[in-house]
């Protein structure tokens, strides 16, 4: 798991984290699933048995369960603050109790004393809840690799900038030290530091001198 999460989201600060996240995002994977399956099972059975409405009510439940508690494993997972988890904790509150009170009055009095609008209701406002801070999480944690992934090209950059400029420097410096060498081979320089002149010489001849 935490592989997987640094792959896909970014470096683990807390473990606690990645396995609540994955746990509330897999429990949701699941009971959607066991929604579907449930659904498809009900419309096998014959319309005015009891069992199928049975069914359809558990296949209901789940599957208002399952989305809200995948969306929380979402925002638990991304890295934002723990406020945004409990108030996405409190939508999927709010979410469950509604699939509870579909239990307690489907089928029979689902159209009795406004239940199906009390149901309805609440479970629309806890799901309003849950998608706005999931939808928060996900625009957080997408500027935040935005700005990381572009300062991290900046910094690539720079770094290829300065060493473009220290290439630079470097045959800048070999130029001219190879200009030097040229000069020096067209003039050669005594001991003394004066430039050899082989065009002209002075020669010293010795005469003979007596003295008296």
């Amino acid at each position: 798991l935490h592989r997987v999460y640094r792959q896909y989201i970014g470096p683990v600060k807390d473990s606690r984290t990645v396995y609540v996240g994955f746990g509330l995002f897999f429990t949701g994977v699941g009971l959607i699933i066991t929604s579907i399956a449930i659904f498809l099972w009900s419309t096998t059975i014959q319309p005015g048995q009891e069992f199928k409405y049975i069914l359809r009510e558990f296949a209901v439940f789940t599957g208002a369960s399952g989305i809200p508690t995948l969306l929380l494993g979402t925002t638990v997972l991304l890295p934002v603050s723990r406020r945004i988890d409990f108030i996405s904790s409190g939508g999927v509150a709010l979410c469950l109790i509604a699939a509870v009170r579909f239990t307690q009055v489907y089928w029979e009095k689902w159209f009795l004393n406004n239940n199906s609008s009390i149901v309805v209701g609440l479970y629309a406002l806890g799901a309003i809840i849950v998608v706005a801070t999931a939808g928060t999480a996900l625009s957080g944690y997408y500027v935040e690799r935005t700005s990381r992934e572009l300062a991290q090209q900046q910094l690539e950059a720079n770094a290829e900038a300065e060493q473009e400029r220290a290439t630079e420097d470097d045959v800048s410096e070999a130029e001219v030290r190879r200009d030097i060498e040229t000069a020096m081979e067209g003039a050669e320089i005594n001991w003394g530091g004066v430039e050899r002149d082989d065009t002209r010489g002075i020669t010293l001849t010795a005469e003979k001198m007596s003295l008296p």
